[in-house]
């Protein structure tokens, strides 16, 4: 009886299949769901959830804020939830999944009727309709199946752009594809968005090879792909091929008609052509069952070594791949890696060696006869194309000192080891730990075709399968009378996901402390209630008034940084197990003033400073307790001018600057949203207080890291905030200055660089102030290197700058952002010493709080001379640390 009771109350689990999600009864099979689901492709904008237990609803209530955790994981701004029912209009009019979009700031997509999967992959929804509900608008109607056809967009050369969804916008490179006279164009995807999906690409190529005939038989199908990664587009190829029985080209690149004839470009994200890869086609044959490389660049004097090969020195080839160029063994590697490698629009990459191989110090000798005969890469957008060198072979500390110094003869630029293991393939994101799932009733689930990627570790050649196994590979194509070409209405949401929905338990304290710092020293000179302005560190000096001056000096040093932050990181681990030690010191604009608490009469001469001991300030023997007003010694308080920060002060961003940053980015905000998002998931600090969204002022932070061209490229935003006029990119000046106020702050040195050519170092006279109206980014690394051609350097000591490197990349040098408006003063003018390559030096701090030590800032410099030329790092993009600080 017990037994039968617990059967009737044990409820179903939200579980994980793959990169999807099911709630299900526990103590079901897996594998039987597992097969079915298998069709069913994972969208890097959407987070599927299947419903296939009688009891979901509850247990999709309860786990909505798991959801809204998995898809900003993923960067995903939809939850597709195949629930039965949930986009049907209620009694009220309103449907469930509209109050779902609300409560958890997604975009939810949902059927009003019963689901059930198709063998093609595509959830339907028969005799009804998938809903689109968003957090904020009215539901919109998105037909039968999910995902819904692809857009066809027809492109001014006689191709066809393909997307998955509605584009966001055509970049214009877009109108100069072109492919030879016979040949049917197909540009496949759109930047940061997924492909076609082979269902989708069958169906578009089938109608459109039957509405060309009857010449169809003779015409030449050619793919490209230019933002997609290698192994996608093989993929699609050969699964097309396999699908239409017959030839499908595929171009590396857009392919473009110039003035010498046919080539392709790599393409960067908004859509500038980069270089000319040197791999330029491949086939997908189904009969040979194979992709190969039919079409390459290579210089007249290689001697050829097999389909995009050639001999390069004994016991070594070179090969054309999308990325750049292969010299690799020549016996035979079982390394697709560089095969597949994701190329770099703004440069080429040579790899040298293979997984399993070593790679000794006569490959490098070799380098400098090989570099001459390298096809010419041209110029881009910035300049001559430069070559990169990423090492995918094993190599000896002696090995990697000669190829680091070949490098630096031959001007490529070294990523080292770890750069060429980089898989092209994007990794999905993984979901939990899948445990038994069952098939249930609520969702239809028929028996799958078995529709799977045909290489899942694509080479040349590809193995394609067998003519009884194409039946399983081959997709349906559908006439155009089956299913219309129709688009959907948008390809991004209006909102993003809200991650900080869950955790409210800390965010009324987290905002708090980043305004903190500035009323925190305004009451210090008061001499009396002193333990105000710090009531949680110092509260028993309160009830004697004069007295309690005397224990203040001892106890003011140490218990400022330490005390302080610590009511903050006790909540902090609890709303989330994944913080970093680091978002702990986020709201730390006060340890600045720790190191030099001496100077505490900064703010007013007159309260504390004794006449005696003030010109010595690191050690204050005596804190003569009396406020005489006669000395009012101010020798080192070169900070009298506290007006530096013009127009971006207010602590929190006005409401009417985010709407207008918003305005401004358009649609591609809600993707820069999702990434914010993310990021804040990794700084508890920057959780936002209730009603308040601070997207727009980390949108902002993240727009300048990155080096965004919407609105404004950093060197353009430098150029608008310094002409006096921001104009339209004011709010993102206001959004970027109040989004660095939410961040860690840097106290230490950091390095900028002047820009290349001659530099006027008039305006550097010690004593001088320089009020910056740009963002300022630096380099807090000590061995970091700016670029061969900085003739300058400024050595700045940061007060206030805020480290922004968690908008980066991982393995990115530590990145310190000042704020428009930033003022410094000079302290010294080092000239250049040629004998040691180091160039002319400028030393300035930060007119922020106490005036620090200059020899802190000397000691950083000593330590950064003493470390070697071979242990200095450049960053990947020096010129974005290269200002000609104060000039305007």
């Amino acid at each position: 009886m017990d037994s039968a009771k617990s059967q009737v109350t044990e409820r179903s689990t939200l579980r994980a299949v793959g990169p999807h999600f099911l709630i299900a009864p526990p103590g079901a099979e897996q594998e039987g769901l597992a097969a079915a689901m298998g069709p069913v492709r994972a969208d890097p904008r959407a987070l599927v959830l299947l419903a296939a237990a009688p009891d979901a609803a509850p247990v999709l209530r309860e786990s909505l804020g798991e959801l809204t955790r998995n898809a900003g994981a993923r960067g995903a701004d939809t939850l597709v939830l195949a629930a039965s029912g949930l986009g049907a209009s209620g009694p009220d009019g309103r449907r469930p999944a509209e109050l779902l979009a609300q409560r958890t700031g997604l975009t939810v997509v949902a059927p009003d009727a019963l689901v059930s999967i198709e063998p093609d992959g595509t959830l339907l929804v028969t005799g009804g309709s998938w809903w689109r509900c968003r957090p904020a608008g009215e539901p919109e109607a998105l037909g039968e199946r999910w995902p819904g056809d692809a857009a066809i967009n027809p492109l001014r050369s006689g191709g066809v752009w393909i997307t998955a969804t509605a584009p966001a916008f055509a970049p214009a490179i877009l109108d100069f594809a072109s492919a030879p006279t016979g040949t049917l164009l197909l540009v496949l995807g759109e930047p940061g968005a997924p492909l076609p999906t082979g269902v989708q690409l069958a169906s578009v190529a089938a109608s459109l090879l039957a509405t060309a005939a009857p010449t169809a038989g003779d015409l030449r199908l050619l793919l490209s792909a230019p933002w997609a990664d290698p192994v996608a587009l093989v993929e699609l190829s050969a699964i097309l091929a396999a699908s239409l029985d017959r030839e499908v080209h595929a171009a590396i690149g857009l392919p473009l008609l110039t003035a010498s004839g046919y080539s392709s470009v790599h393409l960067a994200p908004d859509g500038t052509p980069g270089w000319e890869p040197y791999l330029t086609e491949l086939t997908a044959c189904p009969v040979r069952r194979s992709v190969t490389a039919v079409a390459w660049r290579g210089h007249p004097s290689w001697a050829p070594a097999g389909p995009a090969r050639y001999h390069a020195f004994p016991g070594w080839e070179l090969e054309a791949i999308s990325a750049g160029l292969w010299l690799r063994p020549a016996i035979g590697t079982a390394d697709r890696a560089p095969r597949l490698r994701r190329p770099d629009p703004a440069q080429p990459v040579l790899v040298v060696g293979a997984a399993g191989f070593p790679v000794t110090q006569e490959v490098w000798e070799h380098l400098g006869t090989l570099l001459p005969g390298f096809p010419p890469l041209g110029a881009g957008p910035s300049g001559p194309l430069g070559l990169a060198v990423a090492v995918a072979g094993s190599m000896d500390a002696e090995s990697e000192t000669v190829g680091r110094f070949s490098a630096r003869i031959h001007k490529l630029t070294w990523l080292g080891t770890e750069g060429a293991v980089r898989r092209a393939a994007p990794a999905a994101v993984p979901a939990p730990v899948a445990e038994p799932v069952p098939v249930a009733e609520p969702v239809v689930v028929p028996a799958p075709a078995p529709v799977a990627p045909l290489a899942p570790e694509p080479e040349l050649p590809i193995p394609i399968p067998t003519a009884s196994e194409m039946a399983g590979l081959a997709i349906p194509i559908p006439t155009s009378a089956d299913r219309p070409t129709t688009m959907l209405s948008t390809a991004n949401p209006d909102d993003v996901p809200t991650l900080s929905m869950s955790p409210v338990r800390t965010p009324t304290p987290e905002p708090e402390p980043t305004p903190a710092p500035e009323p925190a020293r305004e009451p210090e000179p008061t001499p009396e209630p002193e333990p105000t302005p710090e009531p949680a560190p110092t509260p028993e000096p309160e009830p004697a008034p004069e007295p309690a001056r005397e224990p203040e000096p001892a106890p003011e040093p140490e218990p400022t940084p330490v005390p302080e932050p610590e009511p903050t990181p006790e909540p902090t681990p609890a709303p989330e197990a994944t913080s970093v030690p680091e978002p702990v010191r986020e709201p730390e604009p006060e340890p600045e003033p720790v190191p030099e608490p001496e100077p505490t009469p900064e703010p007013e001469p007159t309260p504390e400073p004794t006449p005696a001991p003030e010109p010595t300030p690191e050690p204050e023997p005596t804190p003569a307790p009396e406020p005489l007003p006669e000395p009012a010694p101010a020798p080192e308080p070169a900070p009298t001018p506290p007006t530096p920060t013009p127009a971006p002060a207010p602590s929190t961003t006005p409401y009417e600057d985010r709407e207008a940053l918003v305005a401004l980015l358009g649609q591609p905000y809600i993707r820069w949203a999702s990434r914010a998002d993310q990021v804040a998931t990794r700084l508890p600090g920057l959780r936002p207080a209730a009603g308040e969204d601070l997207r727009p002022e980390l949108v902002a932070v993240l727009l300048h890291h990155v080096d965004a061209p919407v609105p404004a490229s950093r060197t353009a935003l430098a150029a608008a905030a310094r002409s006096g006029n921001p104009g339209t990119l004011l709010p993102y000046l206001r959004c970027l200055a109040a989004g660095l106020r939410r961040l860690p702050s840097h106290h230490g040195a950091v390095l900028v660089g002047a820009p290349p050519g001659p530099f006027e170092l008039d305006r550097y006279t010690p004593g001088a102030l320089l009020t910056e109206s740009a963002p300022i980014s630096g380099i807090s690394a000590v061995a970091a290197d700016l670029g061969e051609d900085v003739e300058v350097e400024f050595a700045l000591w940061s007060a206030t700058g805020r480290r922004t490197s968690a908008f980066g990349e991982p393995g990115e040098q530590p990145t310190v952002v000042f704020a428009p408006g930033s003022t410094f003063e000079v302290l010294e003018v080092e000239p250049a010493d040629l004998s040691v390559n180091r160039p002319t030096r400028v030393l300035l701090h930060e007119i922020a709080g106490p005036r620090p030590s200059p020899e802190r800032l000397r000691a950083w410099l000593a330590r950064r001379d003493a470390t070697t030329p071979d242990a200095r790092v450049r960053p990947a993009h020096p010129d974005h640390f290269h200002l000609d600080l104060g000039a305007a």
